[in-house]
């Protein structure tokens, strides 16, 4: 199974433009947060967000502690981002429309349970009429 994630959320908000599609944004840790990991394996890497994703542009948007995984300056965007769009923990998941508007957000991931994310993709679909 392979997500299509965008790393630029400017790059995503023109493709949203074109496509109409919703953006779908991904806050993470990717070396730190075990909760993110766990979202990972149980929400991600599953059938039934494959098939959901087809539905949205995705962005991943990394906040790793260690410099080597991405880009510096992709780094400072991120933090940029988060901080534009008040995440202050991992990891978060934010829905926006096509024009890049909030409409939706989870937060956080506990043990192996992806109901509350499930949840909120039950509500996008009533929001982007999916």
């Amino acid at each position: 199974m392979k997500l299509e994630w965008l790393t630029n959320l400017d790059v995503a908000k023109a493709k949203a433009k074109k496509n109409k599609k919703p953006i779908l944004v991904y806050f993470t840790g990717s070396d730190w947060c075990p909760p993110c990991k766990k979202l990972e394996k149980y929400f991600f890497q599953t059938d039934q967000f494959e098939s959901e994703s087809k539905k949205y542009n995705l962005v991943y948007l990394d906040n790793p502690y260690r410099d080597d995984i991405i880009p510096i300056q992709e780094k400072k965007e991120n933090k940029i981002i988060a901080t534009k769009f008040n995440v202050d923990f991992f990891p978060v998941l934010i829905a926006l429309d096509y024009k890049g508007n909030e409409c939706n957000r989870v937060e956080r991931f506990s043990g192996e349970d992806a109901t509350y994310h499930w949840k909120f993709m039950d509500k996008n679909k009533g929001i982007f009429k999916l």
